[in-house]
């Protein structure tokens, strides 16, 4: 009878891949439209309006790590809700990348033109020569591919979410110390 509670136990048990594909599925969707409203209204280059997506992750992070908390045992370690935020915003990071990745090399490549014009404009704010300007763009011209921008911007956003993961989990983790 003990071993059948447990089989039943363990079956009802929630799994951190559970959590994470749940709301990494969520939030890579919600990025997808929130930067695609920001295309079409022409504010993707307002670099404030790019840091909403922190919000988002936060937010989706911390309904992952709360859905697992619910829908488990009401507990979860440090670990566990870093894992949870990190793999959350792993597949959200994945998920909008290809979009972008498509969307860029197939539909709309304006955005490579406007990530050079915002290059060129910073460079000349640092007083630069049009010549030094010219030669500092044709040094970096290999990473305005759409697949070096994509790989960069996945990894970026991995990690800045691992960041905002380990702080989320500092308030949000939920340790059991009745066995202590």
């Amino acid at each position: 009878m003990e071993d059948q509670e447990q089989i039943q136990d363990d079956q009802q048990r929630v799994s951190v891949k559970d959590a994470a594909v749940k709301y990494g599925l969520l939030l890579g969707v919600i990025l997808i439209i929130y930067g695609m409203i920001l295309q079409f209204t022409d504010m993707s280059a307002n670099k404030y309006l790019g840091y909403v997506n922190y919000v988002f992750a936060i937010a989706f992070i911390i309904l992952a790590q709360n859905w697992y908390k619910q829908n488990g045992d009401g507990y979860m370690k440090f670990g566990t809700g870093l894992g949870i935020g990190t793999l959350t915003s792993a597949i959200a990071a994945f998920i909008s990348t290809v979009f972008s990745y498509v969307y860029i090399k197939f539909v709309d490549d304006s955005m490579l033109d406007m990530i050079r014009l915002m290059q060129e404009e910073e460079l000349m704010k640092r007083g630069m020569s049009q010549e030094q300007i010219d030669q500092a763009l044709e040094m970096t011209g290999f990473m305005m591919k759409p697949e070096i921008l994509m790989a960069m911007g996945f990894v970026a956003m991995v990690f800045f979410c691992f960041i905002l993961s380990l702080l989320v989990t500092l308030f949000t983790k939920k340790e059991d110390t009745s066995q202590i």
